[in-house]
């Protein structure tokens, strides 16, 4: 190999390693911030006025609350082939493992229209429920806390099924000829992309 090729590839390896160190640090740094707003009470003055807002839990984290474990999911899809819509109820048995005014849980591409949360056959009243599409969630804020113990979620949603990346739940048309044209539609369900 050429001494030319040598240096590119070396110029080459040395920008990348540049770029991983770099991005390592940021994602350093802004962990490193997300603690610092949880202790800003312990910050300078000058400190504090620098940092951002105080965010909400779902705004935080991508991942759900380590609060709230499900247990059975009960979904009833009701997919119409021909228009390509479907309607979906959901009733999720889940564990509250510590007292929190909220639930938050993965909804993408759905419209929820009705949301209820019962805890020892009591609805518990809700503050709001609305859409987080930043982290592709369904949030529910609750006007008292939710005890530890047991707890169901339900709801209501509608979505289309031809109008969805090819994850999750959605419709597929096979073309079959035998002494004439025949499309059969299918509902599947992959949620696990890649596989």
């Amino acid at each position: 190999m050429s001494l030319m090729k040598v240096s590119l590839l070396l110029g080459m390896a040395s920008i990348g390693l540049t770029i991983a160190v770099v991005f390592l640090c940021y994602s350093l740094y802004t962990s490193t911030c997300e603690t610092n707003d949880d202790a800003s009470s312990t910050s300078s003055p000058l400190m504090s006025s620098t940092l951002p807002a105080s965010k909400t839990v779902w705004e935080k984290d991508f991942r759900l609350s380590p609060h709230i474990i499900p247990d059975l999911y009960e979904v009833k899809l009701h997919p119409d082939l021909v228009t390509g819509l479907f309607t979906c109820e959901e009733k999720i048995s889940v564990r509250v493992l510590s007292r929190v005014d909220y639930i938050y849980l993965h909804i993408d591409r759905l419209n929820v229209s009705k949301s209820v949360v019962k805890q020892n056959g009591v609805s518990i009243p809700i503050k709001a429920a609305f859409s987080y599409p930043k982290h592709q969630y369904w949030v529910v804020t609750l006007e008292r806390s939710l005890e530890v113990g047991e707890c169901t979620l339900e709801f209501m949603a509608d979505g289309n099924l031809r109008k969805q990346d090819i994850v999750g739940f959605y419709s597929l048309s096979t073309n079959i000829i035998y002494n004439s044209h025949i499309i059969y539609p299918q509902v599947i369900n992959n949620y696990s992309p890649g596989i």
